[in-house]
Formats: C-alpha cells, structure tokens, sequence
C-alpha cells in the first residue's frame, strides 16, 4: 500500500516461462489470434501496421481500498471492461482469495498481494475465458487494443500518486525506490499522445476523469516490456 492510503500490490518481476504463451506480433484484423513462440514472426514495417486510438468503454468502477486485493478488483474491472453483461461467479474478494489460494498451491507464498498469472488462471479456471495470451512489445500491445481490453502488473512508485488534471500520473526520478506493484486493466490507447487508459481500482471519480489513469509504458532503458513488468516512461 502507498503512502496515500490507497491500495496496491505485489512488486513482482518478469517470469520468463510466460515468454511460451505470446501473442502474435502481426494480429489479424478482424480477431486476435495466439500462436505458439516457435512459429517465426514476420518483420514488422512501418507501412504494415500504424498504431491507431481505440477506447473500449468502462461500465463500471471498483474500489480496493487500502487493501492489497488489486488482483481481484482488477479482474473484476477486466470483466466490466469487456463486456457490461458479463457476470463473474464471484466479488472482486473472492477472486482475490482465490488467486491468493492459486498462489500458494504453486509454491509462492507471499504477504498482502497475489499474482497477475494466479488471477488470470482463477478466471480461466472458472471458465470465463478458454486462455490468455502475453504481449510481449509495446508494439503488439498497440494492435491487441484494438480488438479487447488488456491487463498489466505495473512497477509502483510514489511519484505515480501524483497526476495533473487530465488524470496523467507522475514519472519517477531514476534514483526513486519501486514502492510495490499494481494490476491494472488497459482500456484504451491515444497514439497522438502515446498515452494508455486504465480504470484504476480506487473508485469513481478519482484521479479526476472517473477513475482513470493515464500512463506513458517502457521498460527501463527505453527497451519494451512484458505485460506483467511494465514500468512509467522516464523523461
């Protein structure tokens, strides 16, 4: 948890047996569709693929409070973000318990938080989705958010409590100290401003445009990253 109060997560690094589950980095138009690692990727060129704006609508906002259950508000938000009739069999409590359960029965026990893999395998095993896949560049992301929400586990540091008035969190120094982590859900991407959308799990209304984060996404160093690792562009 933060020095606001507000809830976050788990600081957990990049888990490399996810690189066997990525998506394709040239998605059909139409659908996204996942292909094992061992299949070559073509090259990507310029004219090929031009990131474009998208913004999946958000219809409703859940709040964690200063709980470390981002895991399960976060699924629940991925749920809302995807379809407004969808109806998970469980709270955004549960789901957290059982990613906590799912954690543990894996040999990871740790205190106040759960993992993004153990709430996306809860939501698979509940039969919410039949499988999920990894972006693994900042490029694949640009073209999946065309066709369905994502979610990420993000580097959490004290800078990003802080945002100006359209919602922008702030960037960390290079010497700041990652305080946690935290599961959000991307809903949307603005390439003019290279900007991502995320309904944050702090309630309606916070950071000022109903809930939503915006973020600008790298790996540190400039490199792209995984899902699961994203960082905060340094300026």
């Amino acid at each position: 948890m933060g020095k606001t109060g507000k809830g976050t997560g788990l600081q957990i690094h990049h888990d490399i047996r996810n690189e066997k589950f990525l998506l394709r980095d040239v998605l059909p138009l139409r659908a996204a569709k996942a292909v094992p690692l061992a299949e070559p990727l073509p090259a990507i060129g310029p004219v090929e693929f031009k990131p474009r704006t998208r913004r999946h609508r958000q219809y409703t906002y859940f709040d964690q409070g200063s709980t470390p259950k981002c895991t399960g508000y976060g699924s629940a938000t991925l749920m809302a973000a995807a379809n407004p009739y969808n109806k998970p069999p469980f709270s955004a409590d549960e789901w957290y318990d059982r990613n906590v359960a799912f954690d543990r029965a894996h040999g990871r026990h740790y205190d106040g938080g759960a993992t993004v893999v153990a709430a996306l395998e809860v939501g698979r095993q509940a039969g919410l989705y039949s499988e999920y896949r990894w972006a693994y560049t900042i490029r694949t992301m640009q073209e999946a958010i065309l066709h369905a929400p994502m979610v990420a586990g993000v580097l959490w540091y004290d800078a990003m409590y802080k945002r100006d008035t359209e919602g922008i969190c702030g960037v960390p120094a290079d010497h700041e100290k990652c305080e946690s982590g935290h599961f959000i859900v991307i809903r949307g991407y603005d390439h003019k401003r290279d900007l991502w959308r995320c309904p944050n799990t702090w309630g309606d209304g916070d950071y000022l445009i109903n809930g939503d984060l915006m973020f600008r996404l790298a790996r540190e160093g400039g490199e792209f990253a995984q899902t699961t690792e994203l960082k905060v562009k340094r300026k």
